[in-house]
């Protein structure tokens, strides 16, 4: 199937930013057609079907990817642009619009969050060259590898991270939740090292 070159795969993530993935799309759906950017958008259903979704937009012909998320979903769309073997992942253009709680990504790069500038940025082609780190690890005796395009942590930011994560999962939806994490777990963290 042959797609248009200037067409945009759009990968929602409803949940980011507690919901607000979902709430905030018909605000950024009309101003991508107010700039005239021709786009298809899916909804993510699970973990990772973001890295699937992208893997599948890169093979039906798609290059022009924008994450409508936070950082989990730029990292998954990131994993699905280096697991799929169908171009070099520096043919694939990817754009963020940030809904996310945290935002990293696009903090570290002085991007603006508000919807109307990513759109405008993206309409006018703005685009940077990133670097992608690789960990490799071993996980139920099968060699595997993660791609990153924001910075990897470890110590107490892994530890803060890994709460904040038990959180996520029990249904905490508070945005505050990071900071939570982080003035509780400063005074009990024990360093390992």
């Amino acid at each position: 199937m042959a797609v248009q070159s200037d067409k945009w795969f759009v990968i929602v993530n409803p949940v980011a930013g507690g919901g607000r993935g979902l709430d905030h799309f018909p605000q950024i759906s009309k101003l991508l057609r107010d700039a005239h950017i021709v786009c298809e958008p899916v909804f993510t259903e699970h973990k990772f079907h973001a890295t699937e979704l992208t893997v599948t937009a890169v093979r039906e012909g798609y290059r022009r990817i924008i994450a409508v998320g936070g950082d989990g979903t730029l990292h998954e769309v990131v994993n699905g642009l280096f697991i799929q073997q169908t171009v070099c992942p520096d043919e694939v253009l990817l754009a963020v619009v940030a809904v996310g709680t945290g935002n990293d990504w696009v903090r570290t790069f002085g991007i603006s969050n508000r919807y109307q500038d990513a759109v405008r940025a993206i309409s006018a082609g703005c685009s940077f060259l990133q670097d992608v780190g690789v960990v490799s690890y071993e996980e139920a005796h099968y060699r595997q590898s993660r791609y990153m395009a924001n910075v990897a942590g470890v110590g107490f930011d892994a530890h803060v991270v890994r709460k904040l994560s038990h959180l996520k999962k029990k249904g905490h939806k508070s945005r505050w939740r990071y900071t939570w994490c982080v003035v509780k777990n400063f005074f009990r963290y024990k360093s390992t090292g």
